[in-house]
C-alpha cells in the first residue's frame, strides 16, 4: 500500500506539458534533456548544420518543422529531431524526413505517443523513415502504420575482424570484464579466432583487374560523382537517397571528423564506377577501434566494384590498425558481397 501512495503522489505532481514545434532557442534546453536521458547532447553548430546548411532545406517546396518539444512548467521534457533529407525515385525528387534524437524524462514517458504523432502528422513531406529507432519507439511508430524497411536483416551488423586480440579484449570489456582480465582473456583466445577466419576465409576477395582504385578525402568529392549519380537514377525506378557532390559533402563533412572520414573510389577506363564512404567511429568506453562502412554506391551494382572497394577498404583499415571493420544497411546486392 505505501508503494501504491508513493506511486500516486509521483503522478500527480507530473504537470500536463504540451506539444510545440522546436526552435533554434531550445537547443541548449534540448541538449540538456539529452543528457539526462543518456543521449548525445546536441550543440548549436549541429542544428545549423543540420536545418540551415541542409541542401533538403534549400530545395523544399514549404516550411519544414526541425522537430518538436515537449514543454511542461516552461522545461523541455520530451523532444524529437525531424532531419529532412533528398530522395530520389524514378524522375521524381522527393522530401524525406528522418526521426532524430526521440528522448523523453522519465516522468514524462506517457506522453511519448504525443510526440510521436507530431512527427507522423506531417503534411509537407513526402517520407517518414526512422533508421535508428529503438525496440520500443519501434513499436511506437507502428501505431500510426510505418512498415518496416523491405529488406530482410537490414538491421543487423556485418563485420570482419581484424585485429583479433583488440577485438576480443573490447568485447570481453562490453560483457562486463575488468581491463586487465580482458587483456589477458583476449590475448589467449585471439589465435583461436583468427584460425576460425582463416579457416572459412574471412575477408573480401581481391581487386578485379583492369580496375583503378584510389583513396580520397571527402573534401576532394568533384563532379565525376554527379555523373555516376546521373547514370545511376537512369538504371530504374528505385528508391534512391541523393548523392550528388553537393550532398556527399554536406553529410560527410561534419565538424569533429576531419581525417575520420575516407573515400574509396573505383574507374574502369575514365569514369567513376562506384564508391565507398569509410567512418571512423570507435568505441572508446570499450577500447575498440572501428571503422564503419557509410555508404556504397555502384554503377549497376557491378559486383567486381564492390569486391574492389570492399577489398580495398579492407586493407586501409587493416593498415590503420582497426579492430573491425562493419557494415550495417545498404541493399541487398551490396550485403551478399560482404
Amino acid at each position: 500500500m505505501q508503494g501504491d501512495s508513493m506511486a500516486d503522489s509521483v503522478e500527480q505532481s507530473v504537470t500536463e506539458p504540451n506539444v510545440r514545434i522546436a526552435t533554434f532557442d531550445d537547443c541548449e534546453a534540448v541538449a540538456a534533456l539529452q543528457r539526462r536521458v543518456g543521449l548525445e547532447p546536441d550543440t548549436r553548430g549541429r542544428w545549423e548544420r543540420l536545418w540551415k546548411d541542409n541542401p533538403a532545406v534549400r530545395q523544399a517546396r514549404s516550411g519544414l518543422s526541425m522537430g518538436w518539444v515537449l514543454e511542461a512548467d516552461g522545461q523541455v521534457v520530451g523532444y524529437i529531431g525531424s532531419i529532412p533529407l533528398l530522395y530520389q525515385y524514378g524522375e521524381r525528387a522527393l522530401i524525406a524526413v528522418v526521426g532524430s534524437s526521440f528522448g523523453i524524462d522519465p516522468a514524462y514517458r506517457s506522453y511519448s505517443l504525443n510526440l510521436a504523432a507530431s512527427y507522423s502528422s506531417q503534411r509537407n513531406v513526402d517520407l517518414l523513415l526512422e533508421t535508428t529507432a529503438s525496440e520500443a519507439s519501434g513499436q511506437l511508430f507502428r501505431l500510426f502504420r510505418h512498415a518496416p524497411l523491405p529488406y530482410k536483416d537490414y538491421d543487423r551488423a556485418l563485420f570482419w575482424v581484424l585485429r583479433h586480440a583488440g577485438f576480443l579484449k573490447a568485447a570481453l570489456r562490453k560483457k562486463g570484464y575488468n581491463p586487465a582480465l580482458a587483456q589477458v582473456a583476449g590475448t589467449l583466445l585471439a589465435p583461436a579466432v583468427y584460425g576460425e577466419a582463416m579457416l572459412h576465409n574471412r575477408r573480401p576477395l581481391k581487386s578485379a583487374p583492369g580496375e583503378r582504385v584510389r583513396v580520397i578525402d571527402v573534401e576532394n568529392i568533384g563532379p565525376e560523382f554527379d555523373d555516376l549519380w546521373t547514370r545511376k537514377v537512369k538504371e530504374g525506378k528505385r528508391l534512391l537517397a541523393f548523392r550528388t557532390s553537393e550532398v556527399l559533402h554536406w553529410h560527410f563533412e561534419s565538424p569533429g571528423r576531419a581525417g575520420k572520414v575516407k573515400v574509396v573510389c573505383c574507374h574502369r577506363g575514365d569514369r567513376l564506377a562506384g564508391y565507398l564512404v569509410a567512418r571512423r567511429e570507435d568505441a572508446t568506453q570499450i577500447g575498440l577501434a572501428r571503422s564503419r562502412i557509410a555508404d556504397l554506391f555502384v554503377e549497376n551494382d557491378d559486383p567486381g566494384i564492390v569486391d574492389s572497394l570492399l577489398s580495398t577498404a579492407y586493407d586501409l583499415a587493416k593498415a590503420e590498425g582497426i579492430h573491425v571493420l562493419e557494415l550495417v544497411g545498404l541493399p541487398s546486392p551490396i550485403r551478399e558481397r560482404m
